[in-house]
């Protein structure tokens, strides 16, 4: 019956996986029929979604932690290298901020002239 079951899961699990890659490879194909901009615009998206789960990953993390130790009674003897991940969890959740404007100006090139119109006008 064990090995029954296991088939089953690695049918089903297999059966997942293909369905996933033929839907990869159908958005492939729409991507490829995508003019260029809607494709630069498309990257640019996916480029800030996953700098923002980058960088906002290890803030969740620390929180459960301190959620955790809190709930555990550990609070009191917390590790400082559980504060420290906290401190520099904080700092990739402001990074973010910062990173997604260097994303828009270098992917896009009305963006960098707009930008230059600006500082040059201030000179």
């Amino acid at each position: 019956a064990v090995v029954s079951t296991q088939s089953t899961g690695i049918g089903v699990l297999t059966s997942s996986v293909m369905t996933q890659l033929r839907r990869i490879s159908h958005a492939s194909t729409a991507f490829s029929k995508m003019s260029k901009y809607q494709q630069k615009i498309a990257r640019t998206t996916v480029i800030v979604y996953l700098s923002f789960f980058c960088c906002f990953i290890p803030y969740i993390l620390s929180q459960l932690l301190v959620i955790v130790t809190h709930y555990t009674g550990t609070a009191d003897t917390t590790p400082p290298s559980t504060k420290v991940f906290t401190f520099v969890s904080v700092c990739f959740v402001y990074f973010n901020a910062c990173i997604n404007v260097i994303i828009y100006g270098t992917m896009h090139r009305n963006i960098q002239k707009t930008l230059k119109g600006i500082f040059n006008s201030t000179q």
